[in-house]
């Protein structure tokens, strides 16, 4: 599942979307990335992005770019959650990693 969230489609549709992820199981504290790995916030565990379970994605823009919202399993403690990816955090430097997880989300 790779939706975009874009000026069309406002804040209540996505704020409803991330709502029905979560009502799909996806309602653990969430991820997280740290030194270009992703981190589940509920067993601390990390992997690399290559290697993580992506199985949704949206896409949304806001007044600072473009954002993502990734539906992720971890791997090590079997957790749900999403993992928010702002503008901000693309321009310090996570697109690679944006780009790896797109690319998963849409082989789910």
């Amino acid at each position: 599942m790779a939706e975009t969230a874009g000026d069309t489609m406002g804040t209540s549709l996505f704020t409803e979307a991330v709502s029905q992820l979560e009502a799909a199981g996806y309602d653990s504290m969430g991820f997280a990335v740290e030194d270009a790995r992703i981190v589940c916030v509920e067993c601390d565990a990390s992997v690399d992005p290559s290697a993580s379970q992506v199985a949704a994605m949206l896409r949304y823009e806001t007044d600072a770019g473009e954002g993502h919202v990734f539906a992720m399993g971890c791997t090590n403690c079997e957790a749900r959650g999403l993992l928010f990816i702002g503008a901000e955090a693309l321009a310090g430097g996570v697109g690679d990693i944006v780009g790896l997880l797109e690319s998963r989300a849409r082989d789910a």
